[in-house]
């Protein structure tokens, strides 16, 4: 009960400090497009889908593999295998990692919504 606490208040916190958008420039690139930047919104999210991710196998529920997986969960999966196959393609490989990572980031964000 705790632990879903801390992850509800996570995203309180989440959406409070998404205006703040707190980055650390990495790589900077000619446009913004190609610069690599760490926020510290995409930290906070990454440690509230990992309490998460212990908070549901502590509790052996896992809501989207149960029998009613909706068809926006068909789109996603359709939508990311295109996005991970594009990798592949991409002139610069490690700037199309990055931005997957943020779409992975987002669909994390969705489950927990969702969830």
């Amino acid at each position: 009960m705790k632990l879903e606490k801390i992850i509800e208040y996570g995203l309180y916190l989440l959406v409070f400090l998404l205006p703040l958008q707190t980055r650390w420039i990495i790589k900077l690139g000619e446009i913004e497009y190609w610069t690599y930047s760490l926020y510290a919104i995409d930290i906070l999210l990454l440690a509230i889908l990992l309490l998460f991710a212990i908070y549901a196998f502590r509790k052996r529920e896992f809501s989207i593999f149960s029998s009613q997986f909706s068809k926006i969960w068909y789109a996603i999966i359709i939508l990311d295998i295109f996005i991970f196959i594009s990798i592949f393609f991409a002139t610069d490989k490690w700037l199309s990692l990055y931005k997957y990572s943020w779409f992975l980031l987002g669909v994390g964000l969705f489950l927990l919504i969702d969830g």
